[in-house]
């Protein structure tokens, strides 16, 4: 089973105002999910249902359902597990070795069985507004790359940061500098790290009501790309 970890805040968890449809669910076809019981069943949606840390009880859809989907067609013979343990407004400092988003991330990847072959981060909304907070941006990510592949026993698992706010204008204009100084350091940490890639959120659709979060068939596509970074830089 080819296994990855879905991680991050909102747009992770997938935001209850992003529904999914039937067909999202046939996508996930020959896909597991690690359920609350650590055990492995069939994938449906919301694959963020059984997150130990999640505070929405409803999630919605997250890119992991492409993602999974495009795996699937890239590895035909072998099963996708999909681990998402995402929680919405988390800062990355909440994200750091110790700290409980950190430990369930690292517990629930053990009790898989599975080795990661993946990490997807979607992840720096909530740091955008303190200028404390985005300043350090890449210091606390990088901390975390490294400290989550060696509580893992592999320095070099892929791993894929996804931008924030594909569309910076829709927000408001006292964000606009945090929004770009995170998106520059996300792709400075990967330049910097190993075994790193990253994607654009631009171009993708948010939520008229919550610009903030990404519409449902802007999570498919980010699913899509996530999919095709790791292909590009670790598939054969």
């Amino acid at each position: 089973m080819k296994t990855f970890l879905l991680l991050g805040q909102s747009n992770m968890s997938g935001p209850n105002i992003s529904r999914w449809s039937e067909e999202d669910d046939k996508r996930l076809i020959g896909v597991y999910l690690l359920n609350a019981e650590d055990k492995w069943e069939k994938a449906t949606n919301p694959l963020n249902k059984y997150s130990t840390i999640k505070w929405q009880p409803d999630p919605g859809i997250n890119p992991g359902t492409t993602f999974a989907e495009e795996m699937k067609k890239a590895y035909p013979e072998e099963d996708i597990g999909i681990i998402s343990n995402a929680r919405g407004s988390s800062k990355v400092a909440e994200w750091q070795k110790g700290e409980r988003y950190f430990n369930e991330a690292v517990r629930r990847a053990k009790a898989s069985g599975e080795k990661i072959d993946g990490i997807l981060w979607l992840q720096g909304e909530q740091d955008v507004p303190e200028k404390s907070d985005y300043t350090v941006y890449a210091e606390r990510l990088s901390k975390f790359i490294a400290d989550i592949r060696e509580a893992l026993g592999n320095g070099e698992i892929p791993f894929i940061a996804c931008e924030i706010w594909g569309d910076v204008s829709l927000a408001e204009e006292k964000y606009f500098e945090g929004i770009n100084e995170v998106n520059r350091q996300i792709k400075e940490v990967v330049a910097k790290t190993p075994e790193c890639g990253w994607i654009t959120s631009k171009g993708v659709e948010h939520t008229k009501e919550e610009p903030v979060h990404f519409a449902p068939e802007g999570m498919r596509e980010l699913g899509r790309r996530f999919a095709q970074e790791y292909l590009k830089r670790w598939g054969k």
